[in-house]
This record gives C-alpha cells, sequence and structure tokens, in this order.
C-alpha cells in the first residue's frame, strides 16, 4: 500500500534532507569546516545547515532551498510537503547540533587542559 498523504511525503523529503546532513558529518575535514565556520556553535546557520544551496541560489537567486536550523513547529508550516518536512528536519537537526556542540566545548575543554597540564 502506497500512501501519498502530505506527512508520508514529508517524512521522505525530511530524511533526504538528513542524509545529506549526515553524509557530511561522515568526512572529518567537512566536520572541522563546520565546527570552523559557526565556531562550535552549530545552532548557527552554516553550509552545514543549509540544504540544497546550489538549488536554492539557481531556482531564487538567494541562500538554500531549506535550512535545517530552522525551529520550526507543526503550527508554523502549511499542508505542503516540503514545508511540513522542515518540522521533522528542524527538530532532529536541533537533537544533532545540541549533542555536537557538547563534544566539540568537551573537547576544547580537554585540550586546554592539557595544554595547561604540559605548560607547568
Amino acid at each position: 500500500m502506497f500512501s501519498e498523504s502530505p506527512e508520508t511525503i514529508a517524512t521522505h523529503e525530511s530524511f533526504a534532507d538528513l542524509t545529506v546532513i549526515f553524509s557530511l558529518l561522515s568526512q572529518l575535514d567537512i566536520c572541522e569546516l563546520a565546527m570552523s565556520e559557526t565556531k562550535g556553535e552549530l545552532h548557527r546557520d552554516s553550509f552545514l545547515s543549509g540544504v540544497a544551496e546550489e538549488f536554492g541560489k539557481t531556482m531564487m537567486k538567494s541562500g538554500c532551498l531549506r535550512n535545517a536550523n530552522n525551529g520550526l513547529r507543526l503550527d508554523q508550516v502549511g499542508r505542503e510537503p516540503h514545508e511540513l518536512s522542515q518540522v521533522l528536519t528542524g527538530a532532529i537537526y536541533d537533537i544533532l547540533a545540541t549533542f555536537l556542540d557538547g563534544i566539540f566545548f568537551f573537547f576544547l575543554f580537554l585540550n586546554s587542559i592539557l595544554f595547561f597540564s604540559r605548560s607547568s
């Protein structure tokens, strides 16, 4: 059975957007670039949170098609699947960014402890 409900299509779109984000994060150099660009705060807009930048620039002449760093709720979007998808994508991106921000600051903390212990 195949469902063509807006929610089903939105889930598909969200998984596609999240697959791009997770694929990017599987590459160490991309992780380093994202942390550098956001100064370790992935809740800032960046190339990582911007989905389909090339397509967005071509079609809309600005920015990205969708931004995963959005904080949207269901009551803030319409029933169009691409709009609905932003809610799930934003929620998962928020969890991911919070988790990675914590790891980044933990490693900064460890690095500073190691630096100061070597200095003494």
